[in-house]
């Protein structure tokens, strides 16, 4: 006999009970810093001054840390990973400051890593260390992602793989 697709206790998750509500919510700040940011980035991009260039580097930085809090919070994970998030924001914002730090300084000043210290801080702090942060996480929480050995012979017991007819 054949369950409804979701009807599976593995598969099935708890509601939210609204009583056991934290007045802390991470959706709540994930959409307050994208409902603040989203107009504030149209603004910065056809008002000239000389602070706007840094203005915007900050909300454009803001807008894909407030997009992956926004993320980790509906799926429950705001407590793990928003701390995490937030320091990928805080690194973002560290690597702009130190970008506009080295702006039009090229060939005459000092070399990271064979590169003017602009493009390494941009090269290196913008590319290469999220990518070795955001995999270091994954490799730490990569158990997480799938189901446990029970749950998983729980639903090969409760749904067998179907039989495919033979090609005449």
């Amino acid at each position: 006999m054949s369950q409804p697709v979701g009807s599976h206790p593995a598969a099935r998750r708890p509601a939210a009970d609204p009583s056991h509500r934290r007045p802390f919510s991470g959706q709540g700040l994930a959409l307050g810093i994208l409902t603040l940011i989203s107009p504030l980035c149209l603004v910065l991009c056809f008002w000239q001054g000389p602070w706007t260039d840094a203005a915007f580097a900050a909300v454009a930085c803001s807008f894909p840390v407030a997009l992956m809090l926004l993320g980790a919070s509906r799926r429950g994970r705001f407590a793990v990973a928003g701390w995490a998030i937030l320091g990928l924001g805080v690194l973002l914002l560290g690597v702009m400051a130190g970008l506009f730090r080295w702006r039009g300084q090229g060939v005459d000043g000092p070399w990271w890593g064979g590169l003017p210290p602009a493009a390494a801080i941009q090269l290196y702090g913008i590319f290469v260390l999220p990518l070795i942060l955001t995999c270091t996480a994954y490799a730490w929480t990569f158990d997480r992602h799938f189901l446990d050995p029970e749950a998983l012979r729980s639903l090969r017991r409760d749904f067998p793989e179907p039989k495919v007819p033979e090609a005449r």
